[in-house]
């Protein structure tokens, strides 16, 4: 996205679907600047972000800029994170002090680890109230972050899909869980 798209992207207030496909394949080429998309449609209800290398905190930071947003999805296909901002991890836009309530669907499927999009999720003073969870996880640190996710939203779930890979298929439901819909997969390679 070029440095004029915030021009014409303004023109642009009822979108309540954004999808975003980065085709970079490496950290060192030039990154696409997401500062044009920042709140550009405050009706936005779903986002999906796809990646080679996550630029981590910038990902969060426009998911915050959505007051609306209920829905995400977060593909990272690589294992880098990219913090080339100098921001080392950290958010860099003011943050609302409504953050979203996510209440539609979760997706996240990053190869390098779910740890700077989940931890920041579960930090939100809002709160998730998510009723649909799709998780895979490729790393045992990740255990914990898809339980907390879990425990988190174990009031409005209704839906929860989680792989595991390599390391076999954990399932954990808080006793209180009433789930409609519980599936789970294993993947044992990746190579």
């Amino acid at each position: 996205m070029g440095a004029g798209a915030g021009g014409w992207l303004g023109g642009f207030r009822s979108i309540v679907k954004l999808e975003l496909d980065d085709q970079r394949t490496h950290a060192h080429e030039s990154e696409v600047s997401l500062l044009p998309l920042h709140g550009f449609s405050p009706a936005l209800k779903s986002l999906r972000v796809q990646f080679m290398i996550i630029p981590s905190s910038r990902i969060f930071d426009l998911m915050l800029s959505f007051p609306l947003l209920g829905t995400l999805a977060v593909v990272a296909l690589d294992t880098s994170i990219d913090n080339g901002d100098g921001s080392n991890g950290l958010s860099t836009v003011i943050q609302r002090s409504n953050p979203p309530t996510f209440t539609g669907s979760l997706e996240l499927f990053m190869r390098g680890g779910m740890e700077h999009i989940a931890r920041r999720l579960l930090s939100l003073p809002g709160g998730i109230n998510f009723r649909k969870l799709t998780l895979t996880w490729f790393h045992e640190r990740d255990l914990s972050l898809t339980m907390a996710l879990v425990e988190r939203c174990s009031c409005t779930l209704e839906s929860l899909d989680i792989t595991c890979s390599p390391l076999g298929t954990f399932i954990r439901c808080p006793p209180s869980l009433a789930l409609t819909t519980i599936s789970s997969r294993v993947w044992t390679s990746f190579d």
